[in-house]
C-alpha cells in the first residue's frame, strides 16, 4: 500500500513524504501478539535458575511489552523516502518498523531531527 505524509520540523516548511506499507489484520497482530508473549514468558521458566527473582522479573516485563507491541502493530513502515525540510537533502528509512502517528527521524547531512506525521485514522478509513 503507497500512500502520502508529511515530514514536519521547527523552522522549516513541511516537505511530502512517499510512503510504502503494510496493513496489518487483526489475525496477524493477534498471532505476532501470541508469539511473542509466549517468547518472553518462557524466559520464566528460567526461573529455576538463580537468582530467581531477576528471570521471572524479565520474563514478564518482556513478554508483556513484546505482546502490547505487536498487538498495536497497525500499519508496518516498509519504506519512507522525502526531502529534509531543513537542507532539502533525500531522506530514506528501509528498515521495517511499526508505523505510529509520529516517527522522528534524522538527516544523514545536516542531522536535524523532523517528524514524520501520518494519520492513521485516514488510512483506515481507505483501507475500508
Amino acid at each position: 500500500m503507497k500512500t502520502t505524509a508529511s515530514l514536519e520540523a521547527f523552522g522549516a516548511d513541511a516537505t511530502p513524504a512517499d510512503l510504502r506499507l503494510v496493513p496489518r489484520s487483526l489475525g496477524w497482530r493477534l498471532t505476532r501478539a501470541i508469539l511473542f508473549g509466549l517468547a518472553g514468558y518462557a524466559i520464566m521458566l528460567l526461573s529455576i535458575l538463580p537468582p530467581h527473582a531477576v528471570w521471572a522479573l524479565a520474563g514478564l516485563v518482556t513478554g508483556t511489552a513484546l505482546t502490547i507491541l505487536k498487538f498495536r502493530e497497525r500499519y508496518t513502515l516498509e519504506e519512507m523516502r522525502a526531502t529534509c525540510p531543513h537542507c532539502g537533502a533525500p531522506l530514506s528509512v528501509t528498515t521495517p518498523s511499526r508505523l505510529k502517528a509520529e516517527t522522528t527521524t534524522t538527516c544523514d547531512v545536516c542531522h536535524r531531527s523532523s517528524r514524520l506525521v501520518v494519520d492513521i485514522d485516514e488510512l483506515d478509513d481507505a483501507r475500508d
